[in-house]
């Protein structure tokens, strides 16, 4: 009786085998699900691929071009000393209160004054051609055409205080010259976005626009 059990069990134990082989010989390796390989690359929101370049994103100069009014000029003059095409602006003189001239021959009266919400410097009205003056010493840092202000020049002074004259019909000045208080710079006209010739003049305190007048050394028209 003892030996037909023993022969039972070690027949049993030997077909169990059998079947685990069988079974374990039909699975296929499947890989985990969640496991990411180190090389892959991670997509970014916009689905792209953070390791290539996206070829539609826009340039520096795009994006500059989309900029418009005087804070476009200046990010066009900020790049041109990024990439030393400005000139140098040392040993400039800083202008105080009271020291800059009015800077036309001659003016007819003040068009719009200054206001820190809708207009950030003052329209000197004259006649077409009328001279227009560097209104203190300093560089011309620019001299260009805009849309939106016409031939305009820029002059920097100590400081990093700039003044800028718009809307002008033509400019004589330079860019990398030195002006004098009084010399004469362009000429009134309306050129770019103006309804008449005058003279939009302003003053930039770090490239902030702020009142031009309490920096004028005489009275203007109203």
């Amino acid at each position: 009786m003892k030996k037909t059990v023993s022969t039972t069990f070690v027949f049993g134990s030997i077909l169990i085998m059998m079947l685990t082989m069988v079974s374990c010989s039909g699975k296929k390796d499947v890989p985990e699900q969640n496991s990411i390989s180190s090389e892959a690359s991670v997509l970014n929101d916009s689905g792209n691929d953070n390791n290539t370049t996206d070829e539609s994103a826009p340039t520096e100069e795009e994006i500059r071009e989309k900029i418009t009014g005087l804070k476009g000029i200046l990010e066009d003059l900020d790049m041109k000393r990024r990439n030393g095409s400005a000139a140098a602006t040392n040993d400039l003189k800083l202008p105080g209160k009271r020291s800059m001239m009015i800077p036309l021959e001659e003016m007819q009266f003040v068009s719009r004054n200054f206001d820190e919400n809708s207009h950030h410097g003052i329209d000197l009205v004259a006649q077409n051609g009328t001279e227009v003056y560097a209104a203190f010493d300093g560089l011309v840092a620019d001299a260009d055409f805009d849309d939106e202000f016409g031939n305009y020049v820029i002059i920097e002074h100590g400081g990093r205080i700039m003044t800028v004259y718009s809307h002008l019909q033509n400019y004589i000045a330079e860019i990398g010259t030195y002006v004098d208080m009084g010399d004469v710079i362009g000429y009134v006209g309306a050129s770019g976005n103006a309804t008449g010739p005058h003279l939009d003049f302003r003053v930039l305190d770090n490239g902030t626009e702020i009142d031009p007048e309490p920096f004028l050394n005489a009275e203007i028209k109203k």
